[in-house]
Order: C-alpha cells, then sequence, then structure tokens
C-alpha cells in the first residue's frame, strides 16, 4: 500500500485528479502494518484532503487515537498532521489530546511538535486563550532546550501584533538569549560555531517587535546586542543573518542613547566594514544593509564622506542591485564636497558598467540639485557622464542637458577661460572612441563652430578633421546640418579648406534635406574663392572601438599612403578593396579554396559605414574590430557556466574548442570573431567570482547567425 500511495501522490504533483485514492490514504492512517505506513497515510491525507473535505472527518478517530498511543512515531504523525487538515470538528475532538501531549508526555519532539500544533488550532480555529496561553507560556520554561526554542518562534509570531498584553515575558525572553550566548546549550545546536543561531533570530525578533512599542529599556537591549554581536565575531553564514538582525534593532534605538551607552567602546560599528569592503557582492549588499539602517549620525567619517561608497560603486559595476542600495545610502549625506570628492570613481564605474543609466541619471540629478552656479568642473562632469552613458539616456533629457550647457556658454558673464574649456573638452570628445548620443555630439560640434578659436590645444585643421570624422559615423541629418554649420564657421575663421572635405560635400550635395544640401554647395563653391586655401590632409582611420586599453597607434589593412580620393581610385583601378596577404585568415581561406568577398568602394553613394557594414570578415584588427561592433545591429546575451578563472586561458580553450580567432585579450574581457561563419563578432567578459562569463554576439542583420553559432557549440 506504502508504494501505491507514494505513486499516488506523485500522480497528484504532476496535476491530475487523485480523488480516487482519498480513502485508501485515510486506511493507511488507520491500518499501516509499521509507523512508516502511518507516516506515508498521513502525508497523502495533507495533500489530498482540502480544506472542509467531508473525509475529515474519518481522520479524527485515527488522530485520537495515535494522540493517546504511548509510541511516540504515532504521535508526531498525528501532530504534524493537525497543522495541515482543516475542519471544524478536528479542533473540538483533539484540541484537549494536545495540550496534554505539550505538558504530560516525557518525550521532548511530542511536547515540541505538540507546542507548534497547539499555535495552528489556535490560529486556525480562534480557540479560547484560556488553556492555551498558560501552555505556551508553560514551554518558556520546559526543562528541554528544543521545546524552549519551539516555544520562541511561537511566540515571535504572537508578539508582532500583541507585544503590549505581554510585557511581562520580556525579562524571560532575555534570560534564554543570555542562557545561549553563555554557551550554556547542547553543542548540537550550534551551526556553523554559532549556537542555536535560529532561536537567537526569534529572540532578536522578539525584541524588535518590543522595540517598535518602545517597551523595555534601551540600556539592557543595548547591552545584550552588544553581546551577541562579540559572539558570532569572526564566524560564517548564520552568524550573518544575527549581525544583520542586531544591527536593525540598534537602527531603532535613539541615536543618543547609544552614542551614551558607547562612550567606553570606541567603534562599535565597526563590524561592518568587512562586509562594506568584501568583494563577495552579497556580503557588500548586507554591509549596506545594516548601514541603511543606522542613522547618518552614528556614520564613520569615510562613510559620510561617500568614500568607501563611491569605492563600492566602482568595484561593483557590474551589479546593479549594489549600485543601486548604495546611491540610496549616498542621498543621506551627499552634498557637493562629497559629489565632487566621488566623482572619479562615479565616472569610472560608470564607463565599466553594462547597465549605465541608473547611475548616469542619477548622477545628472546630483549636479543639477547640488550644483546651482555651473563652473568649469560642473560641464565638464556633465560631458563626461553623457560620454560614458553612450546612448543609454533618453534623448530629450541629454538633450536638455546640452541646452544647459548652450545657455551658460552663451551668458555675457561666462568666462573665456570656461569656454575654451569646454571647446577643449569638446574636441576631446570628439577624438574618443565609441557611439554618442546625437545631442551630445550636436553640442560639441556647435562648441567647435562658436568657440572653437579659444583653444590653443587644436587648430582649425584639426577640428576640421574632428569634425569629419564624426559625421561619418553617423546618418542623422539634423547632426550633418550641424557639422556642416561649424565646419562654416571654421573655414571661415581659418580661411582653408581640406581635401577630405570635398568628397563629403559632394555626397551631401544631393541629400533630400533643402538646408543639407544648400550648405554643401555653398562649402563646395568656396572651392573656387581665391580667399581659401586648400590643404592636403591625411584623415585617421575612424576608431570606432570600445576598449580602453586599445592601442594608440592607428593601425589599418588597406595600404592607403595618402588621403586623397583621386590617389586610392588611381591605386585600386578596378574600385577593389584586397584583403591584406600577410593575413593568417587570407591565407587560410586560399589554402580551403574560399573566395574573398571583395569589398566595393563607393565614394559617392555610401559613406564609410555602410562599406563597413557590407564588409566579409578577415584577419582583423582590434579597431576593426571596433568598427564592425558599433555597426553590427542583432545581438544576443548568454551567461555561460565556467571554472577557468583567468581570462588568457579561457580565451585559448575557447579558441580551440568553438574554432574562433581571438583578435585581442584585455583583462577580464577579450574579443573575437568566427572565421568560418561570416559576420558574427564575440565578445567575452570573465566573472571568475560567480563562475560563469558572459557571452556577447552580434551579427550583421539576420539573428539566425547567431543561431547556428550557438547551436553548433550546444549553447542554449
Amino acid at each position: 500500500m506504502r508504494e501505491y500511495l507514494i505513486r499516488l501522490i506523485h500522480c497528484f504533483m504532476l496535476g491530475y485528479s487523485v480523488d480516487f485514492g482519498v480513502i485508501y490514504a485515510i486506511m493507511a492512517t488507520q491500518s499501516g502494518e509499521s509507523a512508516l505506513d502511518k507516516r506515508v497515510g498521513y502525508l497523502a491525507c495533507t495533500l489530498l484532503l482540502e480544506k472542509d473535505h467531508e473525509l475529515c472527518i474519518m481522520m479524527i478517530n485515527t488522530l485520537q487515537k495515535d494522540l493517546k498511543s504511548q509510541n511516540e512515531l504515532d504521535q508526531c504523525a498525528a501532530l504534524n498532521a493537525i497543522c495541515y487538515l482543516r475542519h471544524p470538528e478536528i479542533a473540538d475532538n483533539v484540541f484537549d489530546l494536545v495540550i496534554k501531549a505539550a505538558t504530560e508526555v516525557p518525550k521532548q519532539a511530542v511536547r515540541k511538535k505538540a507546542i507548534a500544533a497547539l499555535y495552528f488550532l489556535y490560529e486556525a480555529y480562534g480557540l479560547s486563550e484560556e488553556h492555551i496561553m498558560p501552555t505556551l507560556r508553560q514551554a518558556l520554561n520546559d526543562p528541554d532546550q528544543s521545546v524552549v526554542f519551539a516555544a520562541l518562534a511561537v511566540w515571535k509570531n504572537i508578539l508582532q501584533t500583541r507585544a503590549i498584553e505581554f510585557v511581562d515575558l520580556l525579562p524571560q525572553f532575555y534570560t534564554i538569549h543570555r542562557y545561549i550566548l553563555d554557551t550554556k546549550v547542547h553543542k548540537s545546536f550550534a551551526y556553523h560555531g554559532v549556537l542555536a543561531p535560529w532561536a537567537q533570530l526569534d529572540c532578536l525578533s522578539i525584541y524588535e517587535s518590543y522595540a517598535r512599542h518602545e517597551i523595555g529599556s534601551d540600556k539592557d537591549m543595548f547591552d545584550i546586542i552588544m553581546s551577541c554581536l562579540k559572539s558570532v565575531e569572526k564566524k560564517v553564514d548564520a552568524a550573518f543573518a544575527i549581525v544583520l538582525e542586531c544591527t536593525k534593532l540598534l537602527g531603532m534605538m535613539d541615536p543618543l542613547s547609544i552614542t551614551a551607552f558607547s562612550e567606553e567602546e570606541e567603534g562599535i560599528f565597526d563590524y561592518l566594514d568587512p562586509f562594506l569592503q568584501s568583494r563577495n557582492h552579497n556580503l557588500r549588499y548586507l554591509g549596506l544593509l545594516g548601514l541603511s539602517y543606522l542613522d547618518s549620525s552614528l556614520w564613520k567619517p569615510d562613510w559620510l564622506d561617500g568614500t568607501l561608497l563611491g569605492t563600492i560603486i566602482l568595484e561593483a559595476a557590474d551589479n546593479d542591485t549594489i549600485i543601486q542600495k548604495a546611491l540610496e545610502l549616498l542621498d543621506r549625506v551627499m552634498s557637493l564636497d562629497t559629489l565632487k570628492k566621488i566623482s572619479p570613481s562615479l565616472l569610472e564605474a560608470l564607463s565599466r558598467a553594462s547597465n549605465k543609466s541608473n547611475l548616469a541619471y542619477w548622477f545628472i540629478g546630483s549636479l543639477n540639485n547640488y550644483h546651482i552656479d555651473p563652473d568649469k568642473w560642473y560641464i565638464d562632469t556633465l560631458m563626461q557622464v553623457m560620454r560614458h552613458a553612450r546612448e543609454q539616456l533618453d534623448e530629450d533629457f541629454v538633450a536638455i542637458q546640452c541646452d544647459t550647457i548652450k545657455t551658460v556658454l552663451n551668458d555675457e558673464m561666462t568666462s573665456i577661460s570656461l569656454k575654451e574649456a569646454v571647446a577643449d573638452a569638446s574636441s576631446g570628445l570628439l577624438r574618443m572612441a565609441g557611439s554618442y548620443s546625437s545631442s551630445l555630439i550636436r553640442l560639441c560640434f556647435w562648441v567647435l563652430g562658436e568657440y572653437g578659436y579659444l583653444s590653443n590645444k587644436y587648430t582649425e585643421i584639426d577640428r576640421m578633421k574632428q569634425i569629419h570624422r564624426r559625421m561619418m559615423k553617423v546618418e542623422d541629418d539634423e547632426t550633418h546640418i550641424t557639422g556642416l554649420i561649424a565646419v562654416k564657421q571654421c573655414m571661415l575663421r581659418s580661411q582653408t579648406w581640406t581635401s577630405t572635405l570635398e568628397s563629403l560635400f559632394k555626397v551631401y550635395e544631393t541629400s533630400p534635406v533643402p538646408e543639407k544640401a544648400q550648405l554643401s554647395r555653398e562649402l563646395l563653391d568656396w572651392r573656387k574663392d581665391d580667399r581659401f586655401k586648400k590643404v592636403v590632409v591625411e584623415m585617421e582611420p575612424l576608431v570606432y572601438s570600445t576598449n580602453p586599453s586599445r592601442p594608440s597607434a592607428s593601425v589599418t589593412r588597406f595600404p592607403i599612403n595618402k588621403s586623397d580620393d583621386e590617389h586610392i581610385i588611381k591605386q585600386y583601378p578596378q574600385g577593389l578593396f584586397q584583403p591584406s596577404k600577410q593575413s593568417s585568415l587570407y591565407q587560410m581561406k586560399l589554402q580551403h579554396k574560399v573566395k574573398c568577398a571583395p569589398i566595393p568602394f563607393l565614394c559617392n553613394s555610401r559613406n564609410n559605414k555602410q562599406i563597413l557594414i557590407e564588409m566579409d570578415l578577415q584577419s582583423i584588427t582590434t579597431e576593426e574590430f571596433g568598427e564592425l561592433w558599433v555597426n553590427y545591429e542583432i545581438e544576443v546575451k548568454k551567461k555561460v557556466q565556467c571554472s577557468i578563472q583567468q581570462c588568457d586561458k579561457l580565451a585559448e580553450k575557447l579558441s580551440k574548442s568553438w574554432s574562433i580567432d581571438i583578435v585581442q585579450v584585455i583583462g577580464q574581457e577579450f574579443i573575437a570573431f568566427d572565421p568560418y561563419q561570416s559576420a558574427v563578432l564575440i565578445h567575452v567578459y570573465l566573472m571568475p567570482l560567480d563562475q560563469q562569463f558572459e557571452l556577447t554576439i552580434r551579427a550583421k542583420n539576420d539573428v539566425n547567425e547567431i543561431t547556428q553559432f550557438l547551436s553548433k557549440r550546444n549553447i542554449k
């Protein structure tokens, strides 16, 4: 019968109707040949008999018989079942027997379960407290520690709403807790070196219920909390929960009282430092949560000045939960001085984070709230935040910030030095790799056009080159128009024009946007003006790579010695760029007789971005990988379990097992591509603490290419 009931339970768990088997479960509780048979029968009954089920009446005689039995196993099985069966007649018929089991049965296991069953009857059926409360009080004085600890769990639930009615029990709870702290309990109650941690947590929860009603002495509570903290010092697991509950209780006390009580002890909150400085995200969050419970007047100096919180945000740049909690704490102590002190850490964290929007919005909001008079630091920091946030901020929000900067610069009272600093910052931003918000790029164009002449770092030719390079990357007509206006102002000031701009103007003069086409034709007409001198310049390759450790030297596999478009056309009369024959991948494709697709050179109809998107992958450099990465639109991210702790070893392993070519390894990341499957780029970020790595794959325009790549490597 036991085996059949187990199968019946399995069918029930699968969602099938098994009402036909309920009667057999009841029969097993009544006539089971062994204690195990009865326990299986009770288990089946508790699962299958719903609230007020008519067959529950058949269980009454069985429960009464087992509660009166001298076999403790039968008694325990019946008491367990009482906590799950809901029928009014059960409560009336077993209540007295449960009271007797809680007070008179010599076995502590039975008394312990009887306490739990008694509390269930009290909560489920609203029975009179006349006999229940004295029994529960008596359980706190039981000679067996396990029964006392079971009673603590019951009283914890009762006192959450009725602490005022049982003020007289608080000293008794202190006594029980002291008994544990003085190591008078049996060592079998220890868990990872902590004595009776669950009982201690129940005691602390009970203190919290009393503290909410301001019951008891703050001094007594402070003393027992400090003793509790000392008892779990340098211990783990359950000790962490005790530390958090103790901190929560200290946060509920009056800060002035804590200061007065702690005069003899210095650094009473030093125990939080190991958690706040831990590299484990869970422990670090525990420290932040504990810090949130404390009044800021109790914080240590390095907590108040934001230094530690800024460091935590920097070290946990990949964990949004920790960042959000740290930002909430920073709001409690934020000031302009604090913001200036931690801004380097926040900017670095922003550059590392994958989800930049939350931190960026908070940072910009703090800048606007605490910095009333915009100055050089304000504008420089604001532009850096928008640069690091890239395209993750709302475009309208970025436009508002850019308009704020424009308003400051247009103010007649704004100093020349500030305008010069903003011009330098704009030039520096345009020279950096990465895709940014269109509003931010337009701001930089506008600044260089209006105030670029104030900067001594770059010439007008340099500024025109920077604007040209950035315009080649974007496809926004409004940004193109702003860039053309800025170029026009630079040309007027310098009385020069560059050979590279001519080809750009020729492309834009056919634009369907009237203003864009008119500006391009006007600038092309200036070539014939003798006042404007033509300057032949070499355009550096546009770098798209987001890798901050990329090589500083410009690298290209195209053998271009001059930037003049006519020279390029003469050098490649067939209009084709051929891949470098020195590349290992090119040689490999020749060996396998795979024809490399040529890359058409379309100087008028397509810009460099479109050419890159259509490029067939060869042996590429970091810069070329970055160019492709920015322009590939389809992206899939996966988390893959991994026991390897070093990124270079992981790259070596995946290179062999996945048959991919590694482009570069930087820190805990590397980039690669699949030489056998065109237009698939790979980025891997190793997270050794989590024993996994984040795999990001981008494809040109078809998600099936990514799906095919993953399926071949059995990645789900």
